[in-house]
């Protein structure tokens, strides 16, 4: 029987030559091709491409490593419990739940866990904050109070008495600035280590006048005053003793008692207990989260949240001749005093291990997750 002869469609390359793809030109397959014939280029064709190996499944990688690792620790008679390799079908849900059921009957703390978060947030609509309260652990929800707590620190100085500011002689707070290249240093430190946890001031804002201060402290106005003396107070508690003592070339312990009781003097001089000037309740505030968990505070707090309440803080309307900027800022106070004042009734409070209830807060919205120009 003949053997078939081979058509010319069957001699044709697959792919066009190696010159024609390069060129981007209609390449006839040939042997030679007819555009490499013509220029009388070398023709070269590249050889088939060799199969690839089918890519294991990312799933099918990690449970041959688990078996693997299974394996070597069976050889060296390691106990374990070994996998199920199977897929995980259930959410997080049904673990949540678990988690908080454990952390509430385990809780060493009274805290009646009916007046949850959840309570808490009742009335405010089904956004992503609400969601996201809703699914925290139980133990983040309901920390047991001594988590609260903190052991007494070493470098605490306790502010002086009231009296004491009032009866001895003190210097003019002008004196009790530190240089200006220092003032930059606090001012620097703040924004970095102390304004990301609180935002209740608008760095933009602020920071011009700070500059402008650190030149002529003495020109400064009374809410000024008061709010960088504050500043210099978080600056410093936020810093360590060996940070303290290499840039600022004094000991952390003399610093705190320096500008914690400037800022307590200059917060009178402002009239802070009759205050309605904003800029002077965010000195105040600034001043009691530099040391939560003293006496003096846990009392002021209460002063705070009156005068908040007096400014219409917890308005659910603002007033329409506040600007927007302004409300924003208004309602980011409130919330970070109530947050204060809801540690201070449960850790410093005898008898009191109750979260606010929904009334303390208000009808005031959450703070927006944006950035001010």
């Amino acid at each position: 029987m003949a053997t078939p002869q081979p058509t010319a469609l069957q001699g044709q390359h697959k792919h066009a030559c190696s010159l024609c793809a390069k060129r981007k030109i209609k390449c006839d397959r040939a042997e030679p091709c007819s555009n490499c014939t013509k220029t009388q280029a070398q023709c070269l064709y590249e050889g088939p491409a060799l199969p690839r190996p089918r890519k294991r499944a990312a799933d099918e990688e990690l449970l041959a490593r688990l078996a693997a690792y299974e394996d070597l620790m069976r050889k060296h008679d390691v106990d374990f419990t070994p996998c199920s390799h199977g897929w995980i079908t259930s959410g997080p849900q049904g673990r949540i739940k678990q988690d908080k059921s454990e952390a509430i009957s385990s809780a060493t703390s009274p805290l009646d866990h009916q007046s949850s978060t959840t309570q808490v947030l009742k009335g405010i609509p089904l956004t992503a904050e609400r969601c996201l309260w809703s699914t925290l652990p139980a133990e983040l929800m309901y920390p047991p109070v001594q988590c609260l707590t903190r052991k007494e620190d070493p470098l605490h100085i306790p502010t002086p008495a009231l009296h004491a500011l009032m009866t001895t002689v003190q210097p003019e707070l002008s004196q009790l600035h530190p240089d200006p290249r220092h003032i930059c240093r606090f001012w620097q430190i703040f924004v970095e280590a102390v304004n990301p946890l609180l935002k209740i001031i608008h760095v933009p804002t602020l920071q011009q006048q700070v500059l402008d201060a650190s030149w002529n402290p003495s020109g400064a106005s009374k809410p000024l005053t008061a709010m960088l003396f504050a500043i210099y107070t978080l600056a410093v508690t936020s810093t360590s003793i060996e940070g303290c003592q290499t840039t600022f070339g004094e000991a952390r312990s003399t610093l705190i008692l320096r500008y914690r009781t400037a800022a307590l003097r200059a917060l009178i001089a402002a009239d802070f207990l009759t205050t309605r000037d904003f800029e002077v309740l965010q000195a105040f505030v600034l001043f009691l989260f530099s040391d939560p968990d003293s006496e003096l505070t846990s009392t002021l707090t209460g002063a705070a949240i009156r005068i908040s309440q007096k400014m219409g803080l917890n308005r659910p309307k603002p007033d329409p001749k506040i600007s927007v900027f302004e409300t924003e800022m208004r309602i980011r106070l409130w919330w970070q005093l109530n947050g204060l004042d809801s540690r201070v009734r449960i850790v410093k409070i005898a008898g009191m291990r109750l979260p606010p209830s929904e009334s303390d807060f208000g009808d005031v919205r959450l703070p927006l997750n944006v950035n001010g120009p």
